[in-house]
C-alpha cells in the first residue's frame, strides 16, 4: 500500500475525530445552557435540538467510513453494532422492570449513549478477536 493510502486513512480518521469532538462539544454546550440559563420556551426547544445536526453529520461520516472498508471490517462492525443493539435493549428492559418494582430510580435516557458506545466497543473487540 502506498503513501497515498495511509494519507487517506489519516485524513478520514482526523475527520471522524474532528466531527466527533465537535458534536460532543455541541452536546455539552446544549446541556450546559439548558441547565444554567432561564430560556424562553422556543429558545429551550432550539437549544435542546442543537446537537441533532452535529450528531447527524457524525453518523453520516461514520457510515461513509464503514462503507469504504473491506468486507471483513464491515462484518466486524455489523457484529459489534448488533451486540450493542441487543445489549442496549436488554439494559433498557431490565432497568424498566427494576423501576416498576421500585429498585431503580427514574433516569434520563439520554445517558444510554455511553452504554451503547461501551457495548459497541466490547462487541468490536470480541469480533476482532474472533476473526484474528
Amino acid at each position: 500500500m502506498g503513501k497515498g493510502h495511509y494519507q487517506n486513512q489519516l485524513r478520514a480518521a482526523l475527520l471522524m475525530l474532528g466531527v466527533g469532538l465537535f458534536s460532543g462539544a455541541v452536546t455539552v454546550l446544549s446541556s450546559w445552557l439548558l441547565k444554567h440559563y432561564e430560556l424562553s420556551k422556543m429558545s429551550r426547544f432550539v437549544v435542546a435540538l442543537l446537537p441533532v445536526p452535529a450528531i447527524t453529520v457524525l453518523f453520516l461520516v461514520l457510515i461513509r467510513e464503514v462503507r469504504s472498508q473491506d468486507e471483513l471490517v464491515q462484518r466486524i462492525t455489523l457484529e459489534a453494532l448488533a451486540f450493542s443493539f441487543v445489549g442496549t435493549g436488554l439494559t433498557i428492559v431490565a432497568w424498566g422492570f427494576l423501576q416498576r418494582a421500585g429498585f431503580a430510580p427514574q433516569e434520563d435516557w439520554s445517558g444510554m449513549w455511553p452504554i451503547m458506545v461501551g457495548l459497541y466497543l466490547i462487541g468490536y473487540f470480541i469480533s476482532c478477536w474472533r476473526y484474528r
